[in-house]
């Protein structure tokens, strides 16, 4: 499983967006130059180039021109690509990962990989400005922890009955009945709120 699951409904800006009308014209018009200037006065061009003939002119102004149009297309092309690889995909696309890394034969996008790591960061930064550990403690109130987590308590308290007993009278408690045996972790049940509260007071003194 991937170290952040997120929602990937939501859709990366296009590769290629629809250019304004007069970027539009602007290319077209240039584009027309250049091609008159390779075609119908490719002569002319060769005497200002120095060329020695309008088929020389006409290769020496396509390498020119290709110039910034291969750097522009390259350049918006990569750094698309490096933003999307930060974002995108959401969860690793690929196979043969290594656990809680990114390596593999396949990537997962930077931020979506980080983002556990990323909002725990946050959280012990912004937390410590918003509410301090003592008003956290302060507001816990002992009867409604123990009631939402009623099973995880269950289960403390039976498990704290039996290394009580197996260090204090191992053999007797085998040997009692599965009614006494139920009877004390009853008990235990009815006590762990109190047992908490005496903890959360303790928190509190301590903190």
């Amino acid at each position: 499983s991937s170290p952040a699951e997120a929602d990937p409904s939501k859709p990366s800006p296009p590769l290629f967006e629809r250019p304004p009308l007069c970027l539009v014209a602007f290319a077209l018009l240039l584009s027309t130059a250049v091609a008159l200037l390779c075609t119908v006065f490719r002569d002319a061009l060769a005497v200002v180039l120095r060329q020695p003939s309008g088929e020389a002119a006409a290769l020496l102004l396509l390498k020119l021109v290709s110039i910034p149009v291969v750097s522009v297309a390259f350049t918006y092309t990569h750094i698309w690509l490096a933003l999307w690889m930060t974002f995108k995909p959401v969860n690793f696309v690929g196979c043969l990962r290594i656990p809680r890394t990114n390596v593999g034969l396949g990537w997962q996008g930077i931020i979506p990989f980080k983002a556990v790591p990323f909002a725990l960061k946050a959280c012990d930064n912004l937390i410590p400005s918003l509410i301090s550990p003592q008003e956290c403690v302060g507001r816990v109130e002992a009867a409604g922890l123990v009631r939402e987590k009623a099973a995880e308590f269950d289960q403390l308290a039976a498990d704290a009955v039996d290394a009580a007993v197996a260090v204090a009278a191992p053999r007797l408690w085998g040997r009692s009945p599965r009614a006494a045996k139920q009877a004390v972790l009853e008990m235990a049940r009815v006590a762990t709120p109190q047992i908490v509260e005496a903890v959360l007071l303790d928190l509190r003194r301590e903190s």
